[in-house]
């Protein structure tokens, strides 16, 4: 059984699961990055019910990528494989977009934002409620700030500490 972190939103019902796994796995990625974002893609699964996500991988910046201190760029190399053998495999597929701010800023920004609006509305990506995770780096740890679009509007999530 994988151990998972929680998150959750008070203003609506659904919850949020990373795998603890796939979290180190991103803080090794950031860590080796410097003063740079980096960023890629979430890959997991939706329950029967459709409330509950699980993201049970977090990507590494594809090679086409393209990145500064206060900006990225995800390409797509390697992504179309990527998700179909993903599919194949675990009936897992492509839920967002996650992203590093080097600059402790945990919110999205309207770039941001904007493109959760529009990968909900792009039938390639065949996702209607997509997330968007943001770490972000505190003196002592890295923070995970989670934000899900539902419908037009983006929900922020917040660690839970129960399980």
């Amino acid at each position: 059984m994988y151990e998972y972190r929680k998150f959750v939103c008070n203003e609506c019902d659904a919850i949020v699961y990373i795998k603890k796994v796939a979290c180190q796995n991103a803080i090794n990625i950031v860590g080796s990055c410097k003063n740079r974002e980096t960023g890629g893609i979430l890959i997991g699964s939706y329950s029967s019910c459709l409330r509950k996500v699980y993201i049970n991988e977090i990507c590494f910046e594809p090679s086409d990528s393209k990145a500064g201190f206060s900006w990225f760029f995800r390409g797509i190399k390697g992504l179309g494989e990527l998700l179909k053998k993903k599919w194949e495999l675990n009936q897992e597929y492509y839920l967002g977009e996650w992203h590093y701010h080097p600059a402790n800023v945990p919110k999205p920004s309207s770039i941001d934002r904007s493109q959760l609006k529009s990968i909900s509305k792009d039938r390639r990506f065949n996702c209607k409620e997509p997330v968007m995770l943001i770490i972000s780096k505190s003196p002592n740890t890295y923070d995970f700030n989670i934000y899900l679009l539902i419908g037009t509007r983006v929900y922020e999530y917040k660690e839970s500490k129960e399980y």
